[in-house]
């Protein structure tokens, strides 16, 4: 693994979760709802007008919940996923599991080499225990 995961680690040992650690997670949480949202939506043979139909929205509505992460509330998501013909699950995903987002690992690469490593100590300093990585997982359960 990187060094990134390792200082990850390091820092979900800590009694409290820093900010940084937080935000990133987030972030990364609604990419991963927006990639799956996508997926899905391109996969199918809905246009996005047909969602708004299906959900009773304005087309705008459709086309700004898909065109970038946002944070989208559980009840939306799972609309928007039934409109298209998918049932959305959650699953959680110990941190280090070789199952883990590379996307996420990619990410924090990137951060390292564009920041100085007592930028990135700082905050790590006040990290949590027991962090776990959110991801969504669409089943392809078609109706």
């Amino acid at each position: 693994m990187t060094i990134s995961l390792t200082r990850l680690m390091s820092a979900i040992k800590e009694p409290k979760i820093a900010k940084y650690w937080v935000g990133y997670f987030r972030e990364n949480f609604r990419g991963e709802i927006n990639d799956q949202l996508l997926e899905a939506f391109q996969e199918s043979d809905i246009t996005k007008a047909d969602i708004a139909r299906k959900l009773d929205k304005r087309p705008e509505q459709i086309t700004r919940w898909l065109s970038a992460p946002c944070n989208l509330e559980s009840d939306t998501i799972s609309d928007i996923a039934l409109s298209l013909g998918y049932v959305p699950k959650i699953r959680f995903e110990k941190i280090g599991a070789e199952q883990s987002n590379n996307r996420t690992h990619d990410f924090l690469a990137k951060y390292e080499a564009t920041t100085s490593r007592s930028e990135i100590s700082a905050p790590m300093q006040k990290t949590s225990t027991h962090v776990k990585e959110m991801t969504v997982a669409y089943q392809g359960a078609r109706f």
